[in-house]
């Protein structure tokens, strides 16, 4: 790929990633959905792991994941880690032994984003009752916080993963060259 084509969508990606965080944090706080917001950033980082080679994938998850961090998070590195493996694990999913991507595509999106619910939950929880140092790790118990905060964000997180994987369908099958009509 040309150097020039390369930056290009790297510059395009990254804007993508800061449009998404300025409107999740415009919008999505008026749309809640059983009081969760989704992550746009994470759920686009996940939908083009798909499409990507896996240490490009832990680059996009890392880059992205280190900019929530700086914008919108209290620990530095966390999401960073979080993304990472999200994209790596999506990109590994898609990808068999002998390196040719899968055409399974979106089911495996749900799978990393319920693992991706609980490892931040539990995580963000456990960083914060370290260094609180005390409290409880879930006041009301695990299972009333996974069915009260990570199975719905988790629901709305593949709807909002659903869409911008039709809209990458539909980007890479516009690319893809057509039948030669004679």
């Amino acid at each position: 790929m040309k150097p020039v084509r390369r930056l290009l969508k790297i510059a395009l990606t990254a804007l993508a990633i800061v449009l998404l965080g300025i409107i999740q944090a415009a919008f999505f706080p008026y749309l809640r959905f059983m009081g969760c917001m989704p992550d746009l950033i994470m759920c686009f980082c996940a939908v083009l792991a798909l499409s990507l080679r896996p240490e490009k994938a832990m680059a996009l998850g890392l880059c992205a994941g280190l900019y929530v961090d700086i914008m919108y998070g209290r620990y530095i590195g966390l999401y960073g880690l979080l993304f990472m493996y999200v994209c790596v694990g999506s990109a590994l999913l898609m990808t068999t032994p002998a390196g040719e991507k899968k055409w399974f595509g979106f089911t495996v999106l749900p799978p990393m984003m319920l693992l991706y619910g609980i490892a931040e939950s539990f995580s963000v929880r456990f960083v914060a009752l370290c260094v609180s140092r005390g409290g409880k790790l879930y006041e009301y118990g695990y299972k009333a916080h996974f069915l009260a905060r990570i199975l719905p964000e988790t629901v709305y997180n593949i709807a909002i993963s659903l869409v911008f994987y039709l809209i990458l369908l539909a980007v890479l099958l516009a690319r893809r060259p057509g039948p030669v009509i004679e």
